[in-house]
């Protein structure tokens, strides 16, 4: 490569060569090669076709995945029922010892 920049910067009225100028004159232009971006990558179908997963193993990859977002859904729901049943509680408990809250309409704070 510096021999063929070498031999280009001879001439002084020469225009330095680029690297990709240099890189297609030393490698020689191949089919494979996207100017500027090397090699190109493997087809997306390929790719997918050499993973080795069957339609039916997608298939059954979906539906447990699908079985365990619906029960932690229902786990979620739960948590929360049993959180807005505490949270109950506890109010019911603070304004049975004669609490009254500090705020007034829509959580302004009185003074």
């Amino acid at each position: 490569m510096l021999r063929l920049e070498e031999e280009h910067l001879v001439d002084p009225d020469a225009i330095p060569l680029t690297p990709e100028e240099v890189s297609v004159r030393v490698l020689k232009p191949r089919s494979g090669y996207v100017k500027g971006l090397g090699i190109r990558p493997s087809s997306s179908l390929r790719t997918i076709a050499s993973s080795g997963m069957s339609k039916d193993d997608v298939q059954r990859q979906i539906a447990e995945i699908k079985e365990a977002a619906n029960s932690e859904i229902a786990e979620l729901k739960e948590a929360n029922k049993r959180h807005e049943e505490m949270t109950a509680n506890i109010l019911e408990f603070l304004r049975s010892q004669g609490f009254t809250t500090p705020f007034g309409k829509w959580g302004e704070l009185v003074q």
